[in-house]
């Protein structure tokens, strides 16, 4: 987004609620989970592991004829914790100034 501060910060997908059913009216819904590296899908009381490839098949088809009525419904993202050089080395610094700070304050 425009103007939005580290918006070059990148984001993964941890969470996908997903409708399954012919339309608003009718379905279900489940929700598929990553949690430590590895999918979980929940549907109801029946709460299994999905490999991530299995995803896919979530997010609906390109061709509109094909039946295909398992869509994305709400996608989950969490923001990237300081994932290079460059933000870990911010961090550092703005620590390494406030305990600077702090000791100066008490002397």
């Amino acid at each position: 987004m425009e103007g939005c501060e580290d918006e070059d910060s990148p984001y993964h997908l941890f969470a996908v609620v997903v409708h399954v059913g012919v339309g608003v009216n009718h379905g279900h819904y489940v929700c598929m989970v990553k949690s430590y590296d590895h999918w979980i899908s929940f549907d109801d009381e029946v709460v299994e592991p999905i490999e991530e490839s299995q995803l896919q098949i979530f997010f609906g088809s390109t061709n509109e004829q094909s039946g295909d009525t398992d869509h994305g419904y709400i996608l989950f993202y969490a923001k990237d914790p300081m994932d290079d050089a460059e933000s870990f080395a911010k961090a550092s610094q703005a620590v390494k100034e406030h305990m600077e700070n702090s000791r100066r304050s008490n002397e």
